[in-house]
């Protein structure tokens, strides 16, 4: 039984992540798909429209940050998140494979000299973390682009990647990440 354990925990776990508009993700186990997070948000819309009583939408967690702080805020908000996970989990990141890696920022705001400014806020940011993340980890990035929109008065972001690692290591980092805590 102990060897069962131990070959599963052997065996790839993949996780594909994607926003535009919505965060979607699917995990699959050896090529088995666990979850689909598009399927669960289709079967919620189906049950919500069969009730006719509407639930208040929180705003989440990104969108209030960005109110708050603004697109150059809010990329070094998750920055230097980034950089503390990066420095803790260093050892793990040799044993996960980031694959398929595109990132899309359209920075805008009401005035054109602020747009310049965030942009070259945010490119002093996100360029030096995906350097770090490709030198620390095994990555293949796709595309990495940062527009400047000067003509709108609000910014966009668009990601997907995939992520694949064994479970053992993941295990390891949240015994660690326990242990630290």
């Amino acid at each position: 039984l102990l060897l069962l354990c131990f070959i599963l925990l052997l065996l790839p776990l993949t996780v594909a992540i994607s926003f535009k508009n919505t965060l979607c993700f699917k995990a699959y186990f050896c090529g088995i798909k666990l979850f689909d997070s598009a399927k669960e948000k289709s079967e919620k819309k189906k049950k919500a429209k069969d009730t006719s009583a509407p639930t208040p939408q929180k705003a989440s967690f990104v969108k209030e940050l960005y109110e708050k702080r603004g697109i150059k805020g809010t990329v070094e908000y998750f920055s230097h998140l980034a950089a503390i996970i990066l420095k803790r989990v260093a050892f793990l990141l040799k044993h996960i494979k980031f694959r398929k890696l595109r990132f899309s920022l359209w920075v805008a705001s009401g005035d054109a000299a602020q747009t310049a400014i965030d942009y070259g806020a945010v490119c002093a940011v996100v360029y030096p973390l995906f350097s770090a993340l490709t030198t620390v980890s095994d990555c293949k990035i796709k595309s990495i682009n940062i527009f400047a929109q000067f003509n709108s008065e609000k910014s966009k972001v668009n990601f997907s990647f995939i992520v694949r690692s064994r479970p053992l290591f993941l295990l390891i980092a949240a015994l660690v990440g326990f242990w630290e805590y």
